[in-house]
């Protein structure tokens, strides 16, 4: 039995645990049966080990998206080359543009002459705008001045937006996104007694579903972040300011309410008293409790709201909070959506901290869109991480040029990039090691897997680094086919101190004839090798007997130790 499932990252999170379909998913029931997910990344990390093929919708590619701009502005060279200096000036749009919706929006935008926006909430307000002026002339009934906001709107035409953005609010509480048209009629009466105003104005689309029982018709919002635009609005201008403060206290930390709370920051430019009081933890003033302080993805989803509102007074006391003392930033252990992963780079790129001891992104669930996030914001950035942990993670070898130029732009000492996969195929990650301006002396590369050739470009990298101290690739499926390119590079490079290669099917005559490289090396102290017979092991004590008497005699104290 095969079961496909599209869609998944749109599947409520409650239903997860407590339903059939997350009964099936989980392989609680059916374990052998075969499973087709699709997702957005940022939901489908979960599902590494039960979907039998998972398949991330990832949008465009920026040459995609080149590609889009140049067929929609064909023939207009000037218009093409100032949307493409805007998306390179604004990473936060460029980003969301990779989602066709959003640059099909933009172009809208463009082409209709309005000022492109820096960030997503003007964005989708002004896409809201514009489609709500465009069905009333679809349809015979042009305003007489196009809206600039929603309460610019006539009766009951206002009326109508406000109940679909009480909805909008509603139905993000209850994780709903698929409305009938019951439900509809319910919260939106004045929708059914309006002409043509059943879609809300060109804000819904209906969805006919052909059944068993007969013919049934479901509608939702354009987009997920029209819907979060609305609630975001609805908050704003109708909600009771106990009823603010009530919504803020219970959901603004919460990841299905992150992108609505980020429009609702820049809605009310981060004013609101009720916000104020939220934030101060039940005070007025304009400060941030120290419990939101102490939590540091807090910290970068303030940030990014108070940065978007240009309220540069506040991102100054999010830096200076204890918690960032250290230089470190550690997010192990948390699955972080695309959000998050812009919410952290932005704080890097955009602090008054330049020098970091620590980026600690270990067991995020990072895939390569995600890393392609980071790699926008901290490429060419004039940062300096010192250590840099990705270990853990979904990332492939489509990301090795994105690590090589993290690596590179960031000054970055000690990488360790152990448990993902097929990392180390990528022949680009290894220009690190050699590039004249790398600081990269610690690589770490445990749990990969290395074909022969990735291998070999390895160690040739390694043979002409000269700054590479530490070196760790154990388990990473080396064979004896590596061989000489192992013994060249320990030969020939002057700063490795430590080389663990334990658990590869390395044979133990080619440990022996690595051993024997190591006669003309005077610097490695360390050097872990796979397990080897019973029978070489007197062999390979007396070399490393022979390696250090010789560096005795010409006076060197760091002796070699082989284990």
């Amino acid at each position: 039995m095969l079961f496909l499932f599209d869609g998944f990252d749109e599947f409520p999170e409650h239903l997860r645990e407590s339903s059939l379909i997350g009964e099936i998913i989980n392989r609680n029931i059916l374990p052998l049966c075969g499973l087709v997910v699709s997702s957005r990344p940022h939901a489908s990390v979960i599902l590494r080990e039960q979907a039998t093929i998972k398949v991330d919708i990832l949008g465009f590619t920026e040459k995609e998206r080149h590609r889009y701009i140049e067929q929609t502005l064909k023939g207009q060279s000037q218009s093409i080359a100032k949307l493409t200096q805007y998306l390179q000036d604004h990473l936060t749009i460029s980003n969301l543009c990779l989602v066709p919706f959003n640059i099909v929006i933009l172009l809208f935008l463009f082409k209709m002459d309005i000022t492109l926006p820096s960030d997503s909430s003007t964005l989708y307000h002004h896409f809201i705008c514009l489609t709500i002026c465009r069905h009333f002339a679809k349809y015979g009934h042009p305003l007489k001045n196009n809206i600039k906001q929603l309460a610019d709107l006539p009766e009951p035409y206002s009326k109508i937006v406000k109940q679909l953005s009480k909805l909008a609010l509603q139905a993000l509480n209850n994780n709903q996104l698929v409305f009938t048209y019951e439900e509809i009629e319910a919260a939106c009466p004045d929708i059914i007694t309006t002409s043509e105003a059943i879609n809300g104005f060109g804000l819904l689309q209906a969805v006919q579903h052909f059944r068993l029982t007969g013919k049934a018709t479901t509608f939702n919002f354009l987009h997920l972040t029209i819907q979060e635009y609305l609630a975001a609005n609805y908050i704003v201008t109708d909600l009771r300011p106990d009823e603010e403060f009530r919504l803020l206290c219970e959901q603004f930390w919460s990841d299905l309410h992150a992108n609505m709370f980020s429009i609702y920051v820049k809605l009310s430019k981060g004013q609101r008293s009720s916000f104020k009081k939220f934030l101060s933890g039940g005070d007025n003033n304009i400060t941030i409790s120290t419990e939101f302080l102490c939590d540091q993805l807090k910290c970068f989803r303030l940030f990014r709201c108070f940065h978007d509102v240009l309220d540069y007074h506040m991102c100054k006391s999010i830096e200076e909070a204890e918690i960032f003392k250290e230089k470190k930033i550690n997010c192990s252990g948390t699955i972080l959506s695309a959000t998050d992963l812009e919410c952290v780079s932005l704080f890097l790129t955009s602090s008054s901290h330049k020098q970091w001891v620590e980026l600690d992104l270990s067991s995020c669930y990072i895939q390569n869109c995600g890393l392609y996030i980071i790699h926008k914001y901290l490429n060419q950035s004039d940062i300096t991480i010192t250590n840099l942990w990705l270990y853990d993670n979904d990332l492939t070898k489509s990301s090795s040029s994105f690590i090589s130029d993290i690596v590179l732009s960031c000054k970055v000492e000690v990488l360790s990039i152990s448990g993902n996969s097929t990392i180390g195929e990528g022949g680009k990650l290894y220009t690190m090691l050699t590039h004249p301006s790398s600081m990269l002396t610690g690589l770490a590369m445990d749990d990969s897997s290395l074909s022969s050739i990735a291998a070999r470009t390895l160690f040739t990298a390694v043979k002409y680094s000269n700054k590479l101290k530490v070196l760790y690739t154990n388990h990473t499926g080396i064979t004896d086919d590596v061989a000489e390119e192992i013994t060249t590079a320990i030969t020939t490079n002057k700063s490795l101190v430590r080389l663990r290669m334990w658990d590869n099917p390395i044979s133990g005559e080619t440990t022996v004839t690595i051993l024997q490289a190591l006669r003309g090396n005077m610097t490695l102290q360390e050097l872990v090798v796979p397990s080897y017979p019973t029978a070489i092991k007197d062999r390979i004590t007396s070399i490393e007997q022979e390696i250090n008497t010789k560096r005795r005699s010409q006076g060197i104290q760091d002796k070699l130790t082989v284990i």
